[in-house]
C-alpha cells in the first residue's frame, strides 16, 4: 500500500525534463514537417496528418503548462486550436466524399452529391493552403524554444523533478475525469453526447501517448485499444456529418431525386442506429482506460501482464 511517505523512486530516476524536451521538440518538428509537406501539395492524407501533428503538439503544450504555469503562452495554444478548427470543414467534406463513393451505385442522389462535394473540396483545399502558408513558423519556433529553456530548469533538483512528474500525472488524471464525466452523460438517443465524449477522449488519448515514460505500465497495446474506442465514436460522427449533408441537399436540390433521397436517408438512419447500438454496448470500456496499475510511483507489486480493455 502506498502512503504519503512513499518515495517516488521511479520518477526520481526518470529524466522528466529530458522527456518533456524531447516530446516538445519532436512534436514541433513533426508539425513543421507536415506544414512543409502541405505547402508543397495540400491533400486529404496530408491534412489528416497535419491535424494529428497539431493535436499532439497541443497535448505536450498542455503538459508543459501544467508543470510550468505561466511559461506557455495561452495565445500560442489558442492559435493552434483555431488553426486546427479551421480544417474541420475540409475534414467533413472528405468524409462525405469517401462515404458517397461507396453509395453512388445504390442511390441515384449519391452521384450529384458526390460531384457537389468534390467541387466544395477544391475550394476548401485552396482555403486550407492559404491558411498553411500564413502559418508563422518562425514565431512558433521562437515560442517553442522559450518553453524548452524553461523546461531545462527542471533539472536543478531531484525533488523538483519528482514534483514535476506528479503534476504530469495529475494533468492526465484531470483529462480522464473530464472523459469520465462525459461518459456518464451518454445517451443512445442523443449522438451529441457521444461526440462530446469523443472530443474529450481524443485529448486524453494524446496526453497519455505523450506520457508513456511517466506511466511505464502503459504500453502500445493500451494506446491501440484507446484509438479503436475513439474510432468507433468517429464512425458515428461521420454518419452524422453525411446525414446533415443529405438533409441540406434535400432542401436545395432534393426535388429532382425524391425517392433516392428518402432511401438514402433511411439507409443512413439505419446505419447510425446500428453503430450507436454497438457502441453503447461497449461504452462502459471507457472506465477502464485510466491506468490504475500504472501509478507513477514505486510499487512492490508486479506490473500487469497485459493492458486489457
Amino acid at each position: 500500500m502506498k502512503t504519503r511517505n512513499d518515495t517516488p523512486s521511479v520518477l526520481l530516476r526518470a529524466d522528466i525534463a529530458g522527456f518533456l524536451m524531447r516530446a516538445l521538440e519532436g512534436r514541433w518538428h513533426r508539425l513543421a514537417a507536415e506544414l512543409a509537406r502541405n505547402r508543397r501539395r495540400c491533400t486529404e492524407p496530408g491534412i489528416h496528418d497535419l491535424r494529428v501533428a497539431t493535436r499532439r503538439l497541443l497535448a505536450v503544450l498542455d503538459l508543459a503548462d501544467a508543470v510550468l504555469p505561466g511559461e506557455v503562452s495561452p495565445k500560442c495554444r489558442r492559435a493552434l486550436r483555431r488553426y486546427l478548427k479551421s480544417f474541420s470543414p475540409l475534414r467533413d467534406c472528405h468524409v462525405r466524399i469517401l462515404t458517397l463513393r461507396g453509395l453512388t451505385r445504390r442511390f441515384t442522389v449519391g452521384r450529384p452529391m458526390l460531384r457537389e462535394a468534390m467541387m466544395l473540396e477544391k475550394d476548401l483545399v485552396r482555403k486550407a493552403g492559404r491558411a498553411i502558408v500564413r502559418f508563422d513558423i518562425a514565431a512558433f519556433e521562437r515560442e517553442i524554444s522559450s518553453i524548452a529553456l524553461s523546461i531545462a530548469s527542471l533539472e536543478e533538483t531531484s525533488a523538483r523533478t519528482s514534483a514535476a512528474a506528479t503534476v504530469l500525472a495529475g494533468a492526465a488524471a484531470r483529462k480522464y475525469l473530464r472523459v469520465a464525466a462525459r461518459g456518464r452523460k451518454l445517451t443512445a438517443g442523443d449522438t451529441k453526447t457521444i461526440h462530446s465524449l469523443r472530443v474529450a477522449f481524443k485529448e486524453y488519448r494524446y496526453v497519455m501517448e505523450a506520457l508513456l515514460p511517466v506511466f511505464p505500465g502503459v504500453g502500445k497495446s493500451h494506446l491501440k485499444a484507446m484509438n479503436a474506442f475513439q474510432d468507433r465514436m468517429g464512425e458515428i460522427q461521420d454518419i452524422e456529418v453525411l446525414i446533415g449533408a443529405v438533409g441540406k441537399f434535400a432542401v436545395t436540390r432534393g426535388g429532382a431525386f425524391p425517392a433516392s433521397v428518402l432511401n438514402l436517408q433511411r439507409h443512413l438512419a439505419q446505419r447510425r442506429l446500428a453503430l450507436v447500438g454497438s457502441f453503447m454496448k461497449g461504452a462502459d470500456a471507457v472506465t477502464q482506460f485510466w491506468p490504475h496499475a500504472a501509478s507513477p510511483v514505486k510499487s512492490t507489486s508486479r506490473p500487469p501482464s497485459g493492458n486489457r480493455v
